[in-house]
Order: C-alpha cells, then sequence, then structure tokens
C-alpha cells in the first residue's frame, strides 16, 4: 500500500475523532493548570493540543467549503 498525502480528505472521520479528543483533554486539564495545580509542562502540552485542535478544524472545514 503506497501513502499519500493527495487523498486526506479521507481521514475526515478520525480527525473529527481527534478534534473531539483533544478538546477533551483541553477541558480536564485546563481548570487544573489555571488553578496552579497541574505539574510543570501541563500548560504547553495543552497549548500544542490547543494547535492541533485548531489546524484540524481549519483543514476539515475548508476542504468542506472548497469542495461545495
Amino acid at each position: 500500500m503506497r501513502w499519500s498525502g493527495g487523498d486526506a480528505a479521507r481521514f475526515g472521520p478520525v480527525l473529527w475523532a481527534g478534534i473531539v479528543g483533544k478538546l477533551g483533554i483541553v477541558a480536564l486539564l485546563l481548570p487544573d493548570v489555571l488553578a496552579g495545580r497541574a505539574a510543570a509542562g501541563t500548560g504547553v502540552v495543552l497549548a500544542g493540543d490547543a494547535l492541533f485542535t485548531f489546524g484540524f478544524l481549519v483543514f476539515l472545514l475548508g476542504r468542506r467549503k472548497t469542495r461545495a
């Protein structure tokens, strides 16, 4: 099987699952980060998750607009 980035839209359902999962992690851990109770570096990890989530949304919603 050959992997290609040309048909990335076929992985859309997986990206939606990734969005839900990453938002869930941010929602669970953000209160502890804001209260100062989380382990050092947790805020950086959550920021990375938020950036990936934003990127997934841009990709999925952008593809939907160009297809219509």
